[in-house]
């Protein structure tokens, strides 16, 4: 494939609909493996998203352009952007999965929207929005994680109950750990008196009230004073929100560096 076949058959179509890209070569055995697999998905996806096959020893520039460094590689395209890639010869099973998680659609791009708001405005209404959308889309686990991480906060026990029902698979056992560490901070009991007490329950009760800013505040103040309570519940929980809201959110951003020092 010539690279203006590649901007006319990849860049531009995906535009229209997501490109899947393999790049394999002939003398490439697990290439060989992979090829009939993805071929045959492709053919029964119908319209939803189109196979394009670049063999690397004929196209070495674009192989070099998109950086494959090892075949067979297999890229999404959206929008003229990579958005996704494996490498190697995965089971169809696996291959699937990674379709699911990354082709783009209307739920995906909901969830998205949602969860931007939930986490910049983080008010009663927009976690309320979010919760709404994930009520309606109880098949599409990335929604139901987020609804979790929200409610780890606001229903505890829950949430605990939630984390305890699900596999325990790969993907998701961060998320399924931030979520634990958020809910136990939110629904144990803690300590009555002292510094450190009022440190804890201040943070439980800002975070319960949507006040992002105090609760992480009061969460770095309990560090400092015992990092070990708890398993490290403290600092789990701090890590839990800084995964939640995203290392860019500006709270995020506010309180690393006192976090970081409150570690030392």
């Amino acid at each position: 494939m010539a690279t203006i076949d590649f901007q006319t058959r990849v860049i531009e179509k995906s535009f229209e609909k997501p490109v899947v890209v393999d790049f394999w070569a002939a003398w490439c055995g697990p290439c060989r493996t992979l090829g009939p697999i993805i071929t045959e998905m492709a053919d029964a996806a119908g319209d939803s998203w189109e196979l394009v096959k670049v063999d690397t020893e004929a196209n070495q520039e674009l192989a070099r352009q998109y950086q494959v460094m090892s075949i067979p590689n297999v890229k999404m395209f959206h929008k003229g952007e990579v958005v996704a890639e494996f490498q190697g010869a995965l089971p169809k099973s696996q291959i699937q999965r990674w379709l699911d998680t990354h082709l783009p659609s209307v739920e995906k791009a909901q969830l998205q929207a949602l969860l931007e708001a939930a986490r910049d405005s983080y008010t009663e209404v927009s976690v309320g929005g979010f919760r709404a959308f994930a009520l309606t889309q109880v098949a599409m686990q990335e929604a139901q994680v987020f609804r979790w991480w929200f409610e780890s906060i606001h229903a505890p026990e829950e949430a605990l109950a939630w984390v305890k029902s699900q596999p325990k698979v790969a993907t998701y056992a961060d998320s399924y750990d931030d979520i634990e560490a958020l809910a136990t901070l939110c629904s144990i009991e803690l300590p009555a008196e002292g510094t450190f007490g009022e440190a804890m329950r201040a943070a439980v009760h800002a975070l319960q009230k949507y006040d992002l800013e105090t609760g992480m505040k009061q969460l770095v103040q309990a560090v400092m004073l015992n990092k070990k309570y708890h398993q490290e519940l403290p600092r789990r929980a701090m890590i839990a929100l800084f995964h939640l809201f995203g290392e860019q959110h500006p709270m995020s951003k506010k309180f690393r560096p006192h976090f970081n020092m409150a570690l030392y």
